[in-house]
């Protein structure tokens, strides 16, 4: 004979079941759980606390002509003179020379570590990555500054491609060679209007030119950071216009007009459209 079977009955006790096979397997869960505590890295009393400055860059651009780089190494102690050992994490297909150690004279606090490119391993137009460290006694974790080093670094073969005149609305004309980077579109002038201030854009040969590095605004004007100063003034700034009908390529005449906004930091009210112009006087 069949009872008949209360429906929610059914539901607590399968319930009151599950609850009590979650408590146990919780329970057994903690007999098994060793709560484990690492300490802090010991730093010692004598620790030199070597360490890569903060001004290092971490990404480069070099070209073909650079033979390396230098990176500006500080310590805490400096009484006496000091050899630290240096690790490789990473060196894409060994393509820089690294030293095995880097020495402090007694006294020094900052020494120079020379990193060398080795062109006969190093790939143009390919992002390298370079990772070096120092070995933990020397180091300190508790510093601002660490013992480990990355950077990305590119070696492209900028190729002159013209000798011209540079006549700029404000600082008056001058000889400029214009760069090709080999076998792309992408043109350079290098330390245009300052030293470490390069002019970059890609053009295919027609009227028009791009600016694909720059930061655009909302206006649709590319903004570019010229390094030029002048006192009262500070420093300036260009939005640059990138319409065919202001900035272009004249094959008639082989020369770029360049248009844009100036505007300057120390004198917000002075500002205003500006051509400036770059005619070819020779081809290489």
């Amino acid at each position: 004979m069949f009872h008949n079977l209360n429906l929610n009955e059914m539901k607590i006790n399968k319930l009151l079941i599950i609850l009590s096979l979650a408590v146990t397997t919780f329970l057994v869960s903690c007999e098994d759980y060793e709560d484990t505590v690492e300490s802090s890295p010991t730093v010692s009393a004598d620790n030199a606390g070597v360490r890569f400055a903060a001004e290092n860059p971490t990404q480069y651009e070099f070209s073909p002509l650079d033979l390396g780089f230098n990176l500006t190494i500080k310590r805490s102690s400096s009484s006496s003179a000091l050899e630290v050992p240096i690790s490789i994490i990473t060196n894409t297909d060994n393509s820089f020379t690294i030293p095995s150690s880097l020495s402090f004279a007694a006294g020094e606090e900052t020494a120079i570590l020379a990193i060398a490119i080795d062109y006969d391993n190093a790939s143009f137009a390919t992002a390298l990555e370079i990772g070096i460290k120092f070995g933990d006694d020397h180091t300190n974790p508790y510093l601002v500054e660490h013992g480990e080093y990355y950077a990305t670094i590119e070696i492209l073969n900028w190729e002159k491609y013209s000798t011209g005149t540079f006549t700029s609305a404000l600082f008056g004309p001058w000889t400029q060679d214009l760069y090709k980077l080999e076998g792309e579109d992408r043109y350079r002038f290098f330390d245009l209007y300052a030293d470490g201030y390069d002019f970059n854009f890609t053009w295919d040969g027609g009227a028009a030119l791009s600016f694909p590095d720059l930061a655009e605004d909302d206006d649709g004007y590319f903004i570019w950071e010229t390094g030029a100063s002048a006192t009262g003034y500070g420093y300036f700034f260009v939005a640059l216009d990138s319409s065919p009908s202001y900035t272009f390529y004249d094959d008639a005449s082989s020369t770029f007009q360049i248009e844009g906004y100036w505007t300057a930091t120390e004198d917000p009210d002075w500002g205003g459209w500006i051509d400036d112009f770059y005619a070819i006087t020779e081809l290489h």
